[in-house]
């Protein structure tokens, strides 16, 4: 029966052997264009503002919206996701019962039925910092188009990139502002050959073009 779901995951150098799932199943099986959200876990009002401003707007209608379950753009991604009803999936570095960080397991309690929460660890498992960075490996592994909305130097995030740009995935970046220390992990990216998200219209066009892309089958 896990099968299926492991398959998703068979693209990666080191896939998981057993993954452990809680909600909508069919979201990981779905052929709908899965989109990561992923930034700095200390968010800066900018890039807060900017996220919100991105789901306001519509963006992200008709994704599945794929990112982690640890502070700052994870959780304004879930929040956000929640709010306007876009299909979601979280990958976590804990189980999926027993949530870190424990201060939102009022979110992940109470998933609506749209929402998948899905992790290699098993219940009880405490994670550590290099599972989080096999967590992003997961994130880049089921998603089409990573989107990084903050990061500095030393961000996560860039891993995630990293995993995603490995398998052949495009990754785009919010810019943010020049000698701003929390947005050079994304100027580097773009710098090496990310898309810049200059504003909402652009956005939403490159997102409406891979989903023309994935209904017809061109990579």
């Amino acid at each position: 029966m896990q099968n299926k779901y492991l398959k998703k995951f068979q693209n990666l150098h080191k896939p998981p052997k057993q993954i452990y799932l809680r909600g909508d199943t069919e979201l990981l099986l779905s052929q709908k264009l899965k989109v990561a959200i992923v930034g700095s876990r200390i968010q800066s009002r900018y890039g807060y503002l900017m996220l919100d401003n991105f789901f306001e707007n519509n963006v992200f209608k008709n994704v599945v919206v794929v990112t982690g379950g640890a502070y700052g753009t994870d959780i304004q991604a879930v929040k956000m996701s929640l709010k306007y009803n876009i299909p979601l999936i979280i990958i976590l570095a804990s189980g999926v019962q027993n949530y870190t960080p424990k201060r939102y397991s009022y979110l992940f309690d109470k998933m609506p039925e749209n929402c998948l929460l899905i992790s290699e660890s098993p219940d009880g498992y405490i994670p550590n910092k290099y599972d989080f960075v096999k967590r992003n490996r997961l994130i880049a592994s089921i998603s089409d188009l990573v989107y990084i909305n903050e990061a500095s130097k030393d961000s996560g995030s860039l891993h995630t990139a990293d995993f995603a740009l490995d398998l052949g995935k495009d990754v785009c970046c919010l810019p943010g502002r020049l000698n701003d220390e929390t947005y050079l992990g994304c100027l580097k990216l773009i710098a090496n050959g990310a898309r810049l998200i200059e504003n909402t219209s652009a956005f939403t066009d490159l997102i409406q073009d891979k989903i023309r892309m994935n209904l017809f089958g061109y990579s």
